[in-house]
């Protein structure tokens, strides 16, 4: 006969349920939370690459632009005396100083950018004060002093030449940032691969172990319940109730059993008495 405080202290299909949903839950809740992580993070990478770094590369080679023009306006105007070269020396003047404001909001948190765009800025206002402006101002003031404006533009060249060697200093740097950029932006995509994967697997773990707990801790006990009662039926009282399961499973298999004990002692009891009275 199978004990009632025993039974009592068995897990019920109740708690195993709770149990089981709980572990679903936790497990779905930590996949959920390393997939959102990964894609959250190659968002926040490719962001920052779209929206700061490529910019600031792009706003590197216009800045370039804009001083070769400057200093194609101005070695024009030299030579010819032409005003129309002042044009794009003006244009490139203006563009430059809006891509120096946007180039240091871009660039605003990398320290050794900063300070390559700071040295260019530098070399820019070095050239044109000491070459470009006086060139001009050579050609405007005598044009017929020929000796004068090719000593003005010999300097302005060596001039110029530090500036293309600072700004070819700022394309690099942003090439270096876009390209560590581009390198998170794979990591973050890896991280989100990963996630995905592992709640893959947790999926099937989660599957499999319900699979095998239901077999485990429900079908099977109920199974051999079914098969232990079946065969009480058939007249085999003494056979015993397999109480194994949770409690609910238990306490019917030991009302079973107690049927069982019930039934066969009064089996044998008939059975005696039939005895008796042939003797």
């Amino acid at each position: 006969m199978t004990d009632s405080s025993a039974d009592t202290a068995r897990v019920s299909l109740r708690v195993l349920l709770w149990l089981a949903i709980g572990i679903l839950v936790t497990l779905f809740a930590v996949s959920a939370v390393f997939s959102v992580y990964g894609r959250l993070a190659v968002r926040a990478s490719v962001d920052d690459l779209s929206e700061q770094l490529l910019p600031a590369q792009r706003a590197v080679a216009e800045l370039t632009t804009s001083y070769v023009n400057q200093e194609t306006g101005q070695r024009g105007y030299a030579l010819t005396g032409d005003p129309q070269f002042l044009e794009p020396y003006d244009e490139g003047r203006r563009d430059a100083a809006a891509l120096h404001t946007r180039l240091d909001t871009l660039l605003a948190e990398d320290a050794a950018a900063q300070a390559a765009l700071q040295t260019t800025v530098e070399a820019a206002e070095a050239w044109r004060a000491r070459a470009a402006e006086r060139e001009i101002s050579a050609r405007r003031d005598n044009a017929s002093e020929p000796d004068r404006i090719l000593s003005e533009t010999a300097a302005g060249k060596e001039l110029f030449d530090g500036l293309r060697a600072r700004l070819a200093a700022l394309s690099a740097r942003t090439d270096v940032l876009v390209a560590e950029q581009v390198e998170r932006v794979h990591s973050a995509q890896a991280l989100a691969n990963i996630a995905t994967l592992v709640g893959c697997v947790l999926a099937v773990v989660m599957v499999v172990t319900a699979v095998y707990l239901t077999r485990r801790l429900l079908t099977r006990p109920i199974d051999h319940l079914l098969a232990d009662i079946s065969a009480v039926a058939g007249g085999d009282y003494g056979r015993e109730i397999d109480t194994d399961g949770p409690r609910e499973v238990a306490i019917i298999a030991g009302a079973v059993d107690t049927m069982r004990i019930s039934l066969f002692g009064a089996e044998r009891t008939t059975h005696g008495s039939g005895a008796g009275q042939r003797t």
